[in-house]
């Protein structure tokens, strides 16, 4: 049993939560400490398992697990033998949480082909950006428009 829980699962909990009035093991307080035991014992596990999702960038919200679902379908349909790559979906679906993430990002669109001719225009538009965000950061009420 242990060898096939550990095929699809890191570890195993077993919580017993006894039967009200079932001896000495079901009296009210003791159904109430477990159920107790449980819900903190999920509440825990669950924001574990969160942050590891966020630390690994798989944690999605559910827009982005419809659009997730919908590309595993259309993976699906075309019938290949090549695996479903969730790396490529979670590219498409990102928002850089940072800034530097953010720029980077642009920089990998504009500069993708004709660096040449892009670079002077790219670079012109991350200084107003940089220049604009640090005069942001002196006068909060001049930078919502």
């Amino acid at each position: 049993m242990r060898e096939l829980f550990s095929r699809s699962y890191s570890s195993v909990h077993v919580h017993y939560v006894p039967l009200e009035g079932f001896s000495s093991l079901g009296t009210t307080l003791m159904v109430y400490q477990q159920t107790a035991r449980l819900a903190q014992r999920i509440r825990d596990d669950s924001a574990r398992v969160q942050a590891q999702k966020a630390e690994a960038w798989t944690r999605f919200d559910t827009r982005q697990l419809s659009h997730i679902t919908g590309y595993a379908f259309e993976h699906l349909r075309r019938e290949t033998t090549e695996p479903f790559d969730l790396g490529k979906c979670r590219q498409q679906l990102a928002i850089p949480d940072t800034a530097e993430a953010s720029v980077s990002e642009f920089l990998g669109h504009c500069l993708r082909t004709d660096l040449e001719g892009r670079f002077d225009i790219t670079a012109a538009v991350l200084a107003s950006t940089i220049l604009r965000r640090h005069l942001c950061a002196e006068d909060r009420s001049e930078c919502h428009s």
